[in-house]
């Protein structure tokens, strides 16, 4: 492969994240509650591949978005039906 690159493998039970190089290959597994993450920038560890510091924001990102997910799983359980307008709203004006 060229570029690095992610594929995401899933089913309704398990997923894994396969992050590639151009010399290697690294497994981001899920997290305590059964989800995977990811950004556009490598986030586990490739020896020998040298990444350019531009995306330093991409750990904190990652963080960002699984706290942004927790709030919506836990708005959806409450089953809160102003979450669901809000939601559809934002999609409608994008």
């Amino acid at each position: 492969m060229a570029s690095s690159a992610h594929a995401l493998i899933a089913d309704w039970e398990e997923g894994i994240g396969l992050e590639f190089t151009s010399s290697t290959l690294a497994q981001l597994g899920m997290d305590a509650n059964g989800r995977a993450y990811y950004t556009n920038h490598m986030l586990a560890a490739h020896p020998g591949v040298v990444e350019i510091p531009l995306w330093v924001h991409s750990g904190p990102r990652v963080e960002w978005i699984k706290e942004l997910n927790c709030q919506v799983q836990n708005r959806m359980k409450s089953q809160d039906s102003a979450f669901f307008g809000e939601v559809c709203e934002a999609v409608r004006r994008s």
